[in-house]
Order: C-alpha cells, then structure tokens, then sequence
C-alpha cells in the first residue's frame, strides 16, 4: 500500500518486466527475469504472471469466452481442454455458464471484475499481479471482491500481488508492505 508516487505501480512494472531495473536484479522462483529479453519476457510474462488492473482492460466487443481465451493465445504453453478450464474458472468465481457468448461491454463491472479475473487466471499463472482492481468500487464491494479473489487464489495455488493505496485493505491479505514506509527507510 502506500499514497500516489509511492512506487506502487513502478514494483508491479519491475516484477512484471515491463520495465527493467536500472539497477540490481529480479528474480521469480529459479528465473533472474531482469536479464530476459523482451521476447523471452514476454513469454515469460504470458506463462507464469497474470495481470488485473483498474480498467480491467476487457475488449467490450468481445464475448466473455473469447476475452479470457484471448490470454492464452499469448501463452507458449497453451491449455489443453481451454474451454473445461474457462467453464471451470467461471464457477469458482460464482458466474453463471450462459454469459460466456455475452459482449464484456454488456456486463455489470462485477461481472466485468470476475472476468477480468478468469482471464488472469486462465494460464495457472504462479504470480497474480492486481493493480488498484478496487479503486472505484464502494466498500462492501471492495471486500466481497477480495474475498472472492483470494478464494480463488488459494483454490489456484497463485501468489497475490495486490496493489492499493486504501491501507483499510491489509486486513485481508497475510503480508503488507507500506511503500512510504520502505521509501523512508
């Protein structure tokens, strides 16, 4: 957590590899991912690193099933039996099966949120990165959304990088880091 210009967003572009360190290095699990290239990164990234942000970045044209299968086609490594697997994530995230050929632009944004979700999820990522995915809901919402990814998350077996500037957040997660307090040490 921590207010703007914090560095909140700049740790999710490093961990992420959308941008490189200037100095020091990154690793995740066995992989020192500062020294990929931007093709390896990017592979890298499709495989093992989901991403949610505050837009949810949907394309609203879309149905919902082609949205999250458009994740795995970046995905070197692509799912055998994608479709049990979107049926799958949509059950866990308490989405009804028969808004998968709906547009993403026709869904409620708790509907959009919990796509968003499955799309992040869909390549069994190890690292799940949320930038801000609560900053315009209102408070009930933000902890029934939280509550839901981090039920999926465990389901998942995927490690959660929330990031978020509303500190009354870190209730819900095992481990904070308070970037003003990092930055002053």
């Amino acid at each position: 957590s921590g207010e703007s210009g914090s560095g909140k967003s700049t740790f999710l572009h490093l961990i992420s590899g959308l941008l490189k360190p200037t100095s020091g290095t990154i690793s995740i699990g066995e992989h020192t991912t500062s020294q990929f290239s931007s093709k390896k990164m990017n592979a890298f990234r499709a495989e093992h690193i989901g991403l949610i942000s505050q837009q949810f970045n949907l394309i609203p044209y879309l149905s919902v099933i082609d949205n999250i299968k458009l994740a795995n086609s970046f995905n070197p490594k692509r799912i055998d039996r994608l479709e049990f697997k979107v049926m799958d994530l949509l059950q866990q995230l308490n989405l009804s099966a028969n808004i998968i050929h709906n547009k993403a632009g026709e869904l409620s944004i708790g509907q959009q949120q919990r796509v968003a979700i499955a799309r992040a999820l869909i390549n069994n990522p190890r690292i799940l990165l949320a930038d801000e995915p609560t900053s315009a809901l209102d408070k009930t919402a933000k902890f029934n959304f939280i509550q839901t990814l981090n039920s999926v998350v465990d389901e998942n077996q995927t490690t959660l990088i929330f990031i978020s500037h509303d500190t009354a957040l870190s209730q819900f997660f095992s481990k904070t880091i308070d970037m003003e307090e990092l930055n002053a040490a």
